[in-house]
């Protein structure tokens, strides 16, 4: 009597279609349709997944750098609003471009700055050289 009936380790498996089922929506939520998932090749949704984790990442990246331009931005107009400043401090101006995201651009823009400098040198060069001419004359 006070015998409790067991129940086998098997009664509690999910069968193989139960466990298909229970994913489906998960496959179909990261762009998988529904004919891909039952009735295409399996392989499929290894790469979605691959694809989803991909995606995943480079939301997260892009959220960091929304938090960076806050951050910086912040960082930037901090100065006006320190009630210790002195009287005409003004905010650093906002950049006048996005942050260089890869290497390329990185020495792009620095190739650009240093033509720009070489520039700037002729410029005042040849102007020295019109000015010491026309002392002369």
């Amino acid at each position: 009597m006070g015998e409790e009936l067991k129940s086998s380790p098997l009664e509690n498996k999910k069968t193989i279609k139960e466990m298909f089922e229970e994913l489906c929506p998960y496959f179909m939520a990261i762009g998988m349709t529904y004919d891909e998932f039952w009735n295409k090749d399996p392989q499929l949704a290894k790469y979605f997944l691959k694809a989803d984790e991909i995606r995943q990442k480079r939301e997260n990246e892009h959220l960091w750098l929304q938090g960076y331009y806050n951050y910086i931005a912040f960082a930037y107009v901090s100065p006006i609003f320190n009630p210790f400043a002195k009287r005409g401090t003004k905010a650093v101006p906002y950049p006048s471009q996005p942050l260089a995201l890869s290497r390329e651009e990185m020495d792009r823009r620095e190739e650009k700055a240093r033509q720009g400098r070489l520039q700037n040198l002729k410029q005042k060069l040849l102007a020295s050289v019109k000015k010491s001419e026309e002392v002369k004359e």
